[in-house]
């Protein structure tokens, strides 16, 4: 979670169109076949509208197993609609990843400030003008 009181870089952060890829690490109720995977990352229809391109990697085996899932949209529960489609549950749900930011080395309930450089380099990713898809 990123709390600013920039309302122009909050837009941008949560905007579908920005581009900016989020990454999730999701536990499943089952292991998904891989052509269902494949079907996720090339995109299902949500709301009569496909989804953008994303990239799935399985982390593990077993009954519920986790997996990453990187977007560069934001939907409305996108990734547990997402692998309903596919008849998969989400038993859990993280996003550990906006654009180059992670809570790597945040203990549950920690905070940090983003540093200058930080800031300067999320308000550049909006001049880059990002590909749409590419994660």
């Amino acid at each position: 979670m990123i709390l600013t009181n920039d309302g122009d870089l909050a837009n941008f952060l949560m905007s579908r169109a920005s581009g900016i890829p989020r990454t999730y690490l999701v536990k499943l109720e089952g292991l998904p076949e891989p052509p269902d995977i494949e079907k996720l990352e090339k995109g299902v229809v949500l709301d009569g509208r496909r989804t953008e391109p994303c990239q799935i990697r399985v982390l593990g085996q077993g009954d519920k197993p986790w997996l990453e899932i990187t977007l560069v949209e934001g939907r409305y529960h996108q990734v547990r609609r997402m692998f309903e489609r596919i008849g998969q549950g989400v038993v859990k749900l993280k996003r550990v990843r906006i654009a180059f930011l992670t809570d790597k080395d945040l203990a549950s309930g920690q905070i940090r400030h983003l540093t200058h450089a930080e800031v300067q380099r999320l308000k550049g990713w909006k001049n880059k003008g990002k590909v749409k898809g590419k994660v």
